[in-house]
Parts: structure tokens; sequence; C-alpha cells
């Protein structure tokens, strides 16, 4: 048997692990070939977390939340299997704490660690092939499935099983002469640009602080910390303006670190208060997570005035005891789920110097709320109640959970928005934008504009791909949407239909051909996103096809 991994990241290497795990505790009866497919050398950190990257390119998680391994069975064929801070203390001997964060570097190290702990320890009959290449085109044959590698050709091996975990695909370029349209990795992609240079940055996400960083400090610029605040010293290497915009016009919040799940419980919104599904976002959902907000924000908030929310029975409660409060504390700014996912929304266009001071001041107070953390900051409990919600949304969400206009309605109005105050840099980082923005290299002018008001001579496209088979270049989903090898995922009632711009999978992440038979092509990760949500790289445990994928294989090698 042969067995196929296009894409040798985090998620293609948990696969594999899950694979090995499952011959090692069920030795195959014939032998076996494990076949992984990587567009770089970087096997088990791919591109995003690929080691020869800066140590200023910071991830957005904990540390202390980052293990490769998952505590499951079978167990892992590799002698030890230590979590990310239990590596870097024995084999770098740091001394670091669980809610310090890593570079993307330095946890791609780790990453790469483990998946040659796995191949040094595959069971017998397993054998490991590892090729660096783009997987361009699979189609199938009698007996499994061929495959293409940009620049090689047709492989020459047939495959009975294939796992995708391609990751994000990348944009199509911007429409604009002098375009990067993909900045990792950074060095030397960002760092050789000519100094002096006006550089745009489409994107305002995680992406878009490792484009500023590497665009300054990256070329030479230095950080300082003068009671308790960041300045920056240019190197004169820098571009003489970096200007920033995306559709929202608004950077991330930074989160303030946490390890582990929280203390604090979801009140309203609960798989039973959802209830049955297909759920509508709006009628359904969306109340509750304004509620969750609202309780947030005011259980901190109150505290300190000797009144304890939790106390309160219902939400009615709650809203009974916050207006008294408003009416007794007037002058205080009461606070509105809308405002706090986009400030801007009901602002009428700035001019450009007062768009640049309105995003610096989001940020300082951003910051400041990270600094005073959870439980002493209400915006800060406010950024925490998506982090929470998000695995109750997960369930209601997958395979066409919403209703199809809601499930439009979602990704279109809410999805970004949600993200870029639950998930967002290291406070670090985000003092490190406004420092730049202080020192005038960073530009907030146009944020929400676009970039017609601005004459540059470099285009950065820092947006995260999101998955779409219309809009991204990709030969391998195209080739498979052309071959009736897969067919795009509809979530369609009686009233509406929706493509979210991935393609359907069944239950076990198996692609769905288009004579509705589930092939044995599987995908894991990034290009699942939009039948299931939230597809975190590093995580083992968000919609965790690999398990079930790996076992499958192990009991069909006995079958047959």
């Amino acid at each position: 048997m042969k067995i196929a991994i296009v894409g040798g990241g985090p998620k293609g290497m948990y696969g594999f692990e899950r694979l090995a795990a499952q011959f090692a505790a069920h030795p195959p009866p014939t032998p076996v070939e494990i076949h992984v497919f990587n567009r770089t050398v970087h096997f088990g950190s791919g591109d995003i977390y690929r080691p020869d990257q800066p140590d200023y390119l910071l991830i957005n998680y904990a540390l202390g939340n980052i293990d490769a391994w998952i505590d499951a069975p079978p167990h892992a064929v590799a002698p030890q299997t230590p979590s990310l801070f239990e590596w870097l203390h024995a084999k770098k001997g740091l001394s670091i704490d669980v809610c310090d964060y890593a570079s993307r570097g330095l946890v791609g190290e780790y990453l790469e660690a483990c998946f040659r702990a796995i191949a040094d320890n595959l069971p017998a009959r397993v054998t490991g092939r590892y090729f660096v290449g783009e997987v361009v085109d699979l189609w199938q044959e009698a007996g499994g499935h061929r495959l293409t590698l940009r620049d090689e050709g047709v492989q020459s091996s047939l495959f009975q099983h294939v796992l995708l975990t391609t990751g994000h695909p990348r944009n199509r370029p911007i429409s604009q002469p002098n375009t990067i349209p993909f900045i990792y990795p950074v060095n030397p992609t960002l760092t050789t640009i000519p100094a002096g240079k006006t550089v745009v940055i489409k994107g305002m996400g995680l992406t878009f602080v490792d484009a500023v960083l590497a665009l300054t400090e990256g070329k030479g610029g230095t950080f300082r910390r003068e009671f308790g605040q960041l300045s920056y010293q240019p190197s004169g290497d820098e571009p003489t303006a970096i200007y920033a915009y995306s559709r929202s016009g608004l950077p991330m919040l930074p989160r303030p670190p946490h390890v582990g799940a929280s203390a604090i419980k979801l009140r309203y919104l609960t798989e039973e208060a959802l209830g049955n599904r297909p759920i509508d976002f709006s009628a359904d959902l969306r109340p509750l997570l304004e509620q969750e907000m609202i309780y947030a924000y005011y259980r901190v908030l109150l505290r300190p005035y000797g009144i304890d929310l939790e106390a309160a029975k219902s939400f009615n409660e709650v809203t009974e005891i916050i207006e008294h409060f408003h009416q007794l504390n007037w002058t205080l700014e009461r606070f509105n789920p809308t405002t706090f996912l986009d400030p801007l929304h009901q602002t009428a266009p700035l001019k450009p110097l007062a768009q640049h001071h309105f995003i610096l001041d989001y940020l300082r107070k951003g910051v400041a709320a990270a600094l005073r953390g959870l439980e002493n900051d209400p915006l800060a409990a406010v950024t925490a109640v998506w982090r929470r919600a998000t695995p109750v949304f997960q369930r209601a969400f997958r395979f066409g959970g919403l209703t199809p206009r809601s499930h439009r309605y979602f990704m279109e109005n809410y999805a970004s928005a949600l993200n870029r105050v639950a998930f967002g840099p290291p406070i670090e980082s985000m003092e490190k934008m406004i420092a730049l923005a202080e020192s005038g290299i960073l530009r907030f002018d146009f944020s929400r504009g676009g970039s017609d008001e601005i004459s540059a001579d470099l285009y950065i496209d820092a947006r995260i791909p999101k998955i779409s088979y219309k809009h991204n270049d990709s030969p391998l989903y195209q080739n498979l949407l052309k071959r009736g090898l897969a067919q795009p995922f509809t979530n369609a009632d009686s009233t509406d239909s929706y493509q979210p711009g991935c393609l359907a999978i069944d239950e076990c992440g198996r692609l769905i051909s288009t004579d509705g038979n589930a092939t044995n092509i599987t995908l894991y990760g990034t290009p699942t996103e939009g039948i299931v949500y939230d597809n975190d790289s590093l995580s083992r445990h968000c919609n965790n096809f690999a398990s079930a994928w790996a076992a499958s294989i192990n009991q069909l090698c006995f079958q047959n």
C-alpha cells in the first residue's frame, strides 16, 4: 500500500504521526509506504513556521498551549513527545514561562524535530519517503491515484489513499504593478527592498504585522523601552512610509497571554440555548453572543463598585443592574457590541491625519486593555468571549449547521471582525506597531479607504488567503474540479444557497466527486475551511480528521 500526504506542514505531520501510531499498534500484513510531499525542505513546519525566519516574528499563541502530540490512543511512535514548552527547556535550555510567546522560527524548529522523531521511528514494514515539490495535479487510475509535481512531472507511484493538507492557498496578485503577493520568507522577500520607498500594504491582520516588522526591524531598526513605552530608532534603510489598509480599516487587537481553558464559562451562548440545526446566525446566535459580550464587559467594570454580576440569575436581571448603574454613573460610556466590533461603522469618513490618529488611539487602548488583563479590564474581558465561544460555534457550524443565508452573512460580515478582536498578536508586537506609527513610518491615513489616494513604489499583499476555488490560483484544486474528483460545497435549503469557496467533503473529510461518491482523497486543515470553522494550524484537536483517516486506512490493510 502507498499513501500520499500532500503538504508537509503541521497538519501533514499530524496525519503522518497518526498513521505511524496506527501501524505501530496494529502492524500491517503487507509493506506500507508513506510519501510526504512538501513545497520546501521544511517538513513539519511548512512555509509559515519555517525555522530560518527572524526572531522578531512571534506567533500569536502563548507557547504553553502548543503541543505537537495528541493525548489519544494509539501512542506515538516517537520515544519522547515533549510539548513546545518542555522541548524549549530540555533542548534549548531556555528560561521561559508558559505565558511567553515564541518566534515562528523557534516553533518551526520544534515542529521539524517532531517530524524527524516520527520519521526515525517508523514501525516495521512502514517506510517513509519525502519529496520536495508542489503537487499540481492528481487523478484516478485503476488501483489508485497518480499525481504530478511541478517541475518534476508525473510520479511513478500509484497511491491508494491521499491526504491533502496544503494549508492556505496564495492570493491572486493585486492588479497593481510592483506587487509582492506573498511575504514569506520575509528574508529576503522584504528585507532586500531598497531604502526610501513608499510601500502600501493590503491587509491588517497577523501577516501585516510580520510585513511591517520585516520592513523596519528586519532592516536594522531597533526598539527601545523607556519608562514602560517603546520607541523606534530607525536605521535609515527603511521605507520612507508604510501605508496600511483593509476592508475594515482596523488592525487586530492584541490578546493577553493565557494558557489552557478559561475558568470563566459561557452563560448564554451554549449548545442547549442554540437548539436544533440549522441555526440562523442573526436570529439565534448573534443575540447570545452579544449577551456574552455585555456580561463579560460589565462583570469586570462593576466589580470595583462592589457589584457582583455573577449573582444575576438571568440576562434580564443583568440588564436591570447595568441600567441602574448607568443612571447613577451617567457620564460613563455604555458598552455596545456593534461598536466594539467596528468602531468606525457610524463614523463619517475622516480626513487622513484624523484617521491615522483614530487608529493609533484604537491601538493604544487595545494594548492598555491587554496589559491590564482579562480580569482587570472590561475591554480585555470582551476580547476573550469569542475565544471561549469558538468551540461551541464550531460544533454548530459544521457541515451546513447555519442556514445558507446566515452562513453567507456570518462569513461576509462577522468572521473577520471576530477574528480581529479575539485572535490578535502578542502585546509586544502591537506595541511595536504603535511605536512605528508614532515615528511617522507606519501610516493609517487611508486605512479604510484603500490605496487609490497613495502614490506608492511597492504594493504588498498581506491578506491571509481564504479558501476559494474561484479566487485562488491553485492548479491542484482546479484540476480536481476539472477531473470530477471534487465539487464545490453548497449549503442549500428551499429558499437559498451559498458556496463559501471550499470543496465538498463527507463527515470523515473525504472529497465528494461529481457523481456524489466519497473518494479516497481526504482533506484536513485549511482546505476544509467553510464546511468547518477555525482550522488552527497548530491544533491537534480542532476539526481533527487525521485520527479517523489513519484508523480507517489501518483497518483497510487487514480487510484487504
